[in-house]
């Protein structure tokens, strides 16, 4: 059985952050956080979004910090092989937005240290590894009650790749309801994804939370549930 690289795995189950509006938006800083489980797969992270000086979110230069953390487990040759693998990302971006539209490209870089344990010999991802990252993502409202939204990520060297798409529907009390489908992998594997997601939940004037739940399919392994949870707080 071929073995996953913990950073391929991590840009899927990562990087699931909640598309918040931030078009004429005031506040300077964004705050990320959340996680997802599915069987033998878990992730969390934090993560800070803040704009530079003269410039605002939304519209300008920003720059990202990302902390997170990855465990899974995969077998080979009999033998099961337990993974840990904290990563740091460090970004800088540029945001445009407009009344129906907003996007943003950030460019960085990553570092990952893998764990495998016992020792597996033939992983290419143990141990500490710098890559460039390169990551786009934007929303676009497609009338008054829905709007579609899309994210993107390259990992250099490494050839591994990530892309969502969601759809939502505007429900009331300021929920929104929809889809999301995600596509990636790397040299050595494929992951296909489809879930639901449930946005716009208020837990504060400023903090939100947002839920999903849905299937995930690695190529050569049996199909399986996955449940996230996301928040998000601009001030």
């Amino acid at each position: 059985m071929r073995t996953y690289s913990s950073t391929s795995i991590l840009i899927g189950l990562l990087l699931s952050t909640p598309f918040l509006s931030v078009a004429g938006a005031e506040p300077s800083v964004q705050i990320l956080g959340g996680g997802e489980v599915s069987r033998n797969v878990s992730y969390a992270y934090a993560g800070r979004v803040a704009s530079l000086p003269s410039s605002q979110l939304g519209n300008g230069m920003v720059s990202r910090l990302w902390a997170d953390w990855i465990a899974y487990e995969y077998k080979k040759n009999g033998i099961t092989y337990d993974v840990s693998a904290p990563g740091l990302e460090v970004a800088l971006g540029i945001q445009r937005a407009r009344a129906d539209f907003w996007g943003s490209v950030f460019g960085g870089v990553i570092y990952r240290h893998t764990n495998i344990s016992p020792h597996d010999p033939e992983s290419a991802v143990q141990g500490g590894k710098f890559r460039i990252k390169l990551q786009v993502e934007g929303e676009q409202t497609i009338n008054p009650l829905w709007k579609l939204s899309g994210n993107a990520s390259y990992i250099f060297e490494q050839d591994a790749y990530w892309a969502r798409s969601r759809l939502f529907r505007h429900m009331g009390s300021g929920h929104q309801l929809g889809l999301e489908a995600i596509t990636q992998g790397d040299p050595y594997y494929r992951l296909a994804q489809l879930g639901a997601v449930l946005f716009g939940i208020k837990l504060g004037d400023q903090v939100s939370a947002g839920f999903k739940v849905g299937a995930r399919k690695i190529e050569g392994l049996n199909s399986q549930v996955y449940m996230g949870v996301e928040f998000g707080n601009l001030f």
